[in-house]
This record gives C-alpha cells, structure tokens and sequence, in this order.
C-alpha cells in the first residue's frame, strides 16, 4: 500500500488526485490553504476504513509551514512513496501594467511553493522501495497564452526544476515528472470569458478536460507502470497543443 502526499489536495485538479489515489487503495495525506470545508468534506466523502486520509493547513510560501506540514506527514507516515504538488494561482495581467508584486506572487506559490513543498517533504521518500513526485504544471508552461508572463514563467520553471530533479536522483529510485494539463473544468477556468471559448473552439476535442482525466494520468506516473518513466512531461490537453 502506497503512501502519498498531496500539496493543494482540497480542491480541483488536487482533489481529483486525492480521490483517484483512495480508490485505487493509498494512504493519503492532503493540504488546503484557508478553509478546511472543502478538505473536511473530502475526506468525509473518500473516507475509508482501511485507509488513512488525513488533510492539514499549509501556506506553501511560508517556510515555517512548510516545515509544520512535514511534521504532520512524518507523524502519519514513517516513509512516503509518492508526492505530488497541485498548489497553484493565476492572476493574468497583460505585461506592461503588471506589478512586480503580481508577477512574484505568482512565482512564490507555483515555482518557490513547489521547491519548499518538495525539499521539505524528499527526506521522507522511500528510496528502498523507488518513489515518485509529480508536479502539476500547465501547458501554459509550454505554449503559453499572452498576458500570462508571470503564471508561464512559473509554469515553465516547473518543467525544469523537475526534469534537472528526475536525473539528478535517479539512480536513487526517485523518478521525477510533470503533468501538463490545457484548459480543465474547474473554479479557476472562467468558462463565460471570450478568450476561454476561443481556446475552447482551438481544442481538437471541442471540450474541457475534466479534473478527473488529469488525476488519472497523475496516478499514472506515479505507479508501477511507469517505473521507467522519468524527467517526462505528459500533456493532458484535448490535443490543443
């Protein structure tokens, strides 16, 4: 049985992931932001008897809570075979009218959020057994869209941080990847803005992808059948890119 941790697990494209690691029978450990409502409900929802679901506050941003998060999760579990990172904000501005405040932000919980989350959590992973993190980054991060500077440079410097991670422990069994996903049906996609709708008419597919068809192909990677998958970006975006 499996032990996972999920970073922004309450919501989206993370609670997807949360819900598609209990079915398929691992022990989860979540984080949410602000309210616990929606990590509380669940939990409720997913809970099981044979299985630990478990979620705690983290501010990704914040190195103090960061660091309490880990303790929690070493309380939990005494070794972890798989962490995934799902925090994440857009806040699209075009270039020229962009604070530097705006633009940090974003990076601070995307990319730095993504480091701490990691780095905090790496002790942690099974190196006896192999373990795997995966990132959720965005196509964004690859063909970004304009007015996005500072959520496609975060993005893209997840892909990297990532793929340097992958190789540079490999031979340690620690396998490193990125899914990318296009535009997905959540609270973050405004589905009545114009932009969205033209996207929308540019995917091959004709829809948006739904946050389970991303936590499916999360799941993937951090199974057994890719056991010789590493430093790879798989993109989940209706074949829009």
């Amino acid at each position: 049985m499996k032990n996972v941790v999920v970073a922004g697990g309450s919501s989206g494209i993370g609670a997807a992931v949360v819900r598609q690691l209990v079915q398929e029978g691992c022990n989860v450990v979540f984080s949410y932001c602000s309210s616990n409502y929606k990590a509380l409900k669940l939990i409720e929802e997913m809970k099981r008897d044979d299985l630990i679901l478990q979620a705690f506050k983290m501010d990704v941003r914040s190195k103090e809570s960061v660091q309490s998060f880990t303790e929690a999760v070493e309380d939990v579990f005494n070794k972890i075979s798989g962490i995934v990172y799902s925090s994440g904000i857009v806040k699209d501005q075009a270039f020229i009218t962009m604070a530097g405040e705006q633009f940090r932000e974003v990076l601070d919980v995307n990319l730095f959020g993504c480091y701490q989350v990691i780095h905090g959590l790496f002790p942690l992973l099974d190196l006896k057994n192999g373990a795997g993190i995966v990132a959720v980054s965005s196509t964004g991060g690859i063909r970004p869209d304009a007015g996005q500077t500072n959520y496609a440079a975060s993005k893209a410097g997840m892909i990297g941080m990532m793929e340097s991670l992958a190789r540079e422990y490999a031979k340690k069994r620690i396998r490193a990847n990125v899914v990318a996903p296009g535009f997905i049906n959540t609270d973050m996609v405004d589905k009545e803005n114009r932009k969205i709708q033209k996207s929308i008419e540019e995917i091959p597919m004709g829809r948006l992808g739904e946050p389970e068809e991303v936590a499916k192909a999360v799941c993937f990677l951090l199974g057994d059948d890719a056991s010789y998958i590493t430093a790879q970006t798989l993109i989940v975006d209706g074949g829009r890119l």
